[in-house]
């Protein structure tokens, strides 16, 4: 019985090991294609995509598999009347381990793409539409070569494209805001309140100017970030800013006298800046600086107006 059972292990073994790579094969077409379809609603957004989704998706299939089903176990034992512990325990480390394994992401792996051209992303879109029409989709895992190296070529030439086509021209976010860009592809920001204006902090970071650095520079480096602000919200966006891009210089008005909840908010913002290597700057000019570049003289004026036309000036 031993003799037959080492026989037949390495068969079996060979099975194993080509319905695995069968399967990594296939997977990895479907994320290939899924990432395909996606990219041009995502630059058309203004929204980043992570260079580690092929391998999360593939580490969270099994673990939202295993907490669903526990899920509904615990589920029908309460339909019951009984309510395990063991079940309770068992969601608690499974939640763990994947916060846990959400802390090892970095904002590094993010790529950005300015939407350099609507027409370039119509054409894109063109193409993955006629080629889902024409395409016999039951044929594509006979030649995963073919698939994996249409997609990925397709995708490179639109984001060299979209870099391409870009224009880096100043923008204005909310009326309260404005990017300059530089030539050497670096941003300068001069804001006037736009972070310390009421509601979600989170919401004008993550949403508001994101999306603008994002559509319209690719989220590249930000050289300065000079504000005629300095209160709790504009350290707490600036501190929200810090953990999704680089910003190598803060400029803020000088320290005075602020209320308790002020200073948690300043401090919160010097150790993650401390940690993304930001420096942080007081300066009497900054709010001089900012009311240059956005003030209220009938020049400047003329030249905000044009902003926010288009006109570039």
């Amino acid at each position: 019985m031993t003799g037959i059972m080492i026989k037949i292990f390495p068969y079996q073994l060979k099975e194993y090991i080509s319905f695995t790579k069968s399967w990594l094969i296939n997977y990895f077409i479907v994320q290939i294609i899924l990432m395909a379809v996606s990219l041009p609603f995502l630059v058309a957004w203004g929204i980043p995509f992570s260079l580690a989704s092929i391998v999360g998706n593939l580490i969270f299939t099994p673990f939202i598999s295993l907490f669903l089903f526990v899920s509904s176990l615990f589920f029908i034992c309460n339909i019951f009347g009984y309510a395990p512990s063991f079940l309770i325990y068992i969601l608690e480390v499974i939640s763990s381990i994947w916060v846990e394994a959400l802390t090892c992401g970095s904002p590094s792996w993010m790529v950005s793409i300015p939407h350099g051209s609507s027409l370039l992303v119509g054409l894109y879109a063109s193409i993955l539409i006629y080629a889902s029409v024409t395409t016999r989709w039951h044929q594509l895992y006979k030649n995963p070569t073919h698939i994996i190296t249409f997609a990925l070529t397709l995708m490179i030439i639109f984001c060299f494209g979209n870099n391409f086509f870009n224009s880096y021209h100043p923008r204005l976010v909310g009326n309260k805001l404005l990017i300059d860009p530089s030539p050497d592809k670096t941003l300068k920001i001069y804001d006037t309140g736009f972070l310390s204006r009421p509601g979600s902090i989170t919401s004008k970071v993550h949403y508001d100017l994101k999306k603008a650095l994002t559509e319209s520079y690719g989220l590249p480096p930000i050289e300065e970030y000079i504000s005629d602000r300095l209160n709790k919200k504009t350290c707490k966006g600036l501190a929200e800013l810090c953990k999704i891009t680089e910003i190598k210089k803060i400029i803020l008005p000088p320290l005075k006298k602020m209320p308790k909840d002020f200073w948690w908010a300043y401090y919160s913002l010097k150790r993650i800046s401390a940690g993304t290597n930001t420096q942080i700057i007081h300066s009497r000019s900054a709010r001089k600086t900012v009311t240059k570049m956005l003030g209220s003289s009938p020049a400047q004026k003329t030249r905000y107006t044009a902003l926010q036309n288009g006109m570039f000036v």
